[in-house]
């Protein structure tokens, strides 16, 4: 439909190039897309009977207001507006395109602006075109329109570039910035900002200066007053000087975010740098407790060494007095006795002699069992843990 429309009123085919790079709202295709496309067109009488010049066709004996029978011209801006949605970043980055076509025989124009700004839209609706005496007056509006909100959206980003420059730029220690990767995140996300604001501020001046070629061809072309010319010429200037002050506003920004890039990096750095420092104190630190306890450990190894020599001498002496101790006890026991009057009835009297009960058996008979019931479940106990331990060991 929209083709048709241009086809109709024979709109030059760049326009639908300039509303193509628009791209769609869910993508950002072509966001940084931005153009002027100017054009005149031939009277059909006069083709074919001049020369070739490079903005067309001229005549030998014809003037260019009669040459030529309209001019075209469209171009693209883009501009920031507040969207009025709760995110942090209450402005977005908007597409307008704009077409005129004018024609020279009866001082007329036809325009098609697509997605125009705020401003521009609510100053036609007292707007008397009548009074608009250049053929480009129209343009002055929209551009300024365009321009309208680029201070505030200077003014925001500044500001958070101040707060974060508050968090690296007073001097104190350096556990006390709270900095970390995010706040660099930040930085980043506000100089993304800031250099899509300075392409497109860039974009716009030359625009504008390709408009302001354009307007002096169609001043030539025309019977517009000196008076007119002048005024077209000097709020051209003004927003363009208004827009070049914004840009070099957004270079200096471009600048300080930088500056603030490197000041957490620095920061970033010396702490890692200080964490190295405490961390490799620690380490020497941890070193000399383990050389310590290294050296706590070869003394008690030491003290335990000496501990199992005595062990073995006190074992060895207790292998020495442990025959005599039990010969002492067998022989003290009641079931030896030691008497004369044993001896007498052989005819030895007064000869002393020593007699061993028969229940003696009792007794051995009971060491043999203890000594069993002590040895076998120990020996058992032990294979057992043996057993186990190799288990372990071949499941591993």
């Amino acid at each position: 439909m929209f083709k048709a429309i241009c086809n109709f009123d024979r709109v030059t085919p760049r326009f639908l190039s300039i509303i193509f790079g628009l791209g769609r709202k869910t993508a950002s295709f072509d966001e940084n897309f931005m153009t002027c496309y100017r054009n005149f067109s031939i009277r059909p009488e006069k083709k074919g009977k001049g020369m070739k010049y490079e903005d067309g066709y001229m005549c030998e004996d014809q003037s260019r207001q009669n040459l030529y029978e309209s001019y075209d011209i469209c171009y693209n801006i883009r501009h920031f507006e507040l969207h009025r949605r709760d995110l942090d970043d209450p402005w977005s980055c908007r597409q307008s395109a704009i077409h005129q076509k004018y024609y020279f025989a009866n001082g007329h124009s036809k325009w098609m602006i697509v997605h125009p700004p705020t401003l521009f839209g609510e100053s036609l609706k007292d707007t008397d075109f009548g009074k608009i005496a250049h053929p480009l007056g129209l343009h002055l509006r929209y551009l300024a329109a365009g321009a309208a909100n680029w201070r505030e959206y200077l003014n925001l980003i500044s500001e958070k570039l101040t707060d974060l420059d508050r968090k690296v730029s007073f001097p104190k220690s350096l556990k006390d910035f709270d900095v970390d990767f995010s706040f660099g995140q930040q930085v980043h996300v506000l100089s993304r900002k800031l250099s899509h604001a300075h392409l497109i501020l860039e974009n716009t001046l030359d625009t504008i200066s390709s408009l302001k070629l354009f307007a002096d061809k169609v001043t030539q072309m025309t019977n517009s007053s000196r008076s007119v010319v002048d005024s077209f010429q000097s709020e051209l200037q003004d927003i363009s000087s208004e827009l070049r002050s914004y840009l070099l506003t957004s270079r200096k920004l471009l600048d300080f975010s930088e500056d603030i890039k490197l000041m957490n990096n620095d920061i970033l750095r010396f702490r890692d740098q200080e964490l190295l420092y405490e961390n490799g104190i620690k380490l020497a630190q941890i070193a000399q407790s383990n050389a310590l306890v290294n050296k706590i450990m070869v003394m008690l190894a030491t003290n335990t060494a000496g501990d199992s020599r005595t062990m073995r001498i006190a074992t060895i002496v207790a292998l020495f007095y442990l025959p005599a101790s039990f010969t002492m006890t067998f022989f003290s026991s009641s079931l030896v006795e030691i008497n004369v009057a044993s001896n007498s009835r052989k005819g030895d009297k007064g000869a002393p002699g020593m007699y061993v009960h028969h229940e003696i058996w009792v007794a051995i008979l009971t060491i043999l069992v203890l000594a069993s019931l002590t040895f076998l479940p120990a020996i058992y106990w032990d294979r057992r843990g043996k057993r186990r331990t190799n288990t372990v060991t071949f499941g591993a």
